[in-house]
């Protein structure tokens, strides 16, 4: 008879591997045997984690369609098993699992959908924060300007790719009609993932303004983090993009 432990980890093992190794023995038979009730719940195990990716990166389910996102999920589900009670967690890891999966490779552009539709779904999860404080802002002496680290509201991220992934997005949407091409030689762009109220929102951003919020999402100080701006693009306003960021509350709070 084994010991709680080994059939814990004997079940996981069947449930996962779809190798039974002699469990089915161990389980209770009443009508239905042993191996019958492992197939029975890997079905269901695998049936509501492949619908948690699916929820999660819904345009990759529409890129590849039903039959061939099923693959790609039993695969990643076998070598990706939940560690949390919470399916909000589950497929942190598809975007690097869909680099090396041999079957995808002929869809270099996918893993980047998928890193942007993680990014929209930590967006859509993150915590709220309150606008920037103006006036605590405006209390500070100039000559502490220079090392202010400007911060990005939670649900704020930056992404960049070689392809255009904003426009493949867009017309995967639900509500979307229009002309579907994408040409895929218009190369890359640089995104701002922002949730507004209960909507993500994909926001494209200059080459100054992506350097900006990039600098401040590192911490670095202000002045370097213009300086960044300033060299990605030359002429890059400045003072008028920093309003912005701070009217749409992108920018939320800053460390002295």
């Amino acid at each position: 008879m084994s010991s709680l432990h080994e059939l814990q980890l004997g079940f996981m093992t069947a449930i996962f591997s779809g190798a039974p190794n002699g469990l089915g023995l161990e389980l209770v038979e009443n009508g239905i045997s042993g191996e019958l009730r492992l197939d029975i719940y890997r079905n269901n195990v695998f049936g509501a984690l492949t619908q948690a990716l699916r929820l999660t990166y819904p345009v990759v389910h529409t890129l590849v369609g039903e039959v061939f996102f099923n693959y790609m999920a039993k695969g990643y589900i076998r070598e990706h098993t939940s560690t949390s009670g919470d399916l909000t967690h589950f497929g942190s890891g598809f975007p690097v699992f869909l680099e090396e999966f041999p079957s995808a490779l002929d869809l270099p552009y996918l893993p980047d959908v998928a890193y942007l539709e993680w990014l929209c779904h930590i967006s859509y999860h993150s915590a709220d924060h309150m606008p920037l404080a103006l006036e605590r802002l405006a209390n500070l002496p100039p000559e502490s300007y220079d090392n202010l680290r400007f911060r990005l509201h939670p649900a704020c991220h930056l992404f960049a790719s070689s392809y255009p992934i904003h426009r493949i997005w867009q017309i995967c949407q639900p509500d979307y009609a229009g002309n579907e091409t994408v040409d895929i030689s218009l190369g890359g762009i640089n995104l701002l993932v922002q949730r507004m109220g209960l909507r993500i929102m994909l926001q494209p951003l200059s080459k100054g303004e992506f350097a900006l919020l990039g600098a401040f999402s590192s911490e670095q100080g202000f002045a370097e983090a213009c300086a960044a701006a300033l060299e990605a693009e030359p002429g890059f306003d400045l003072s008028g993009s920093l309003q912005r960021f701070v009217t749409q509350a992108i920018v939320v709070d800053f460390l002295e």
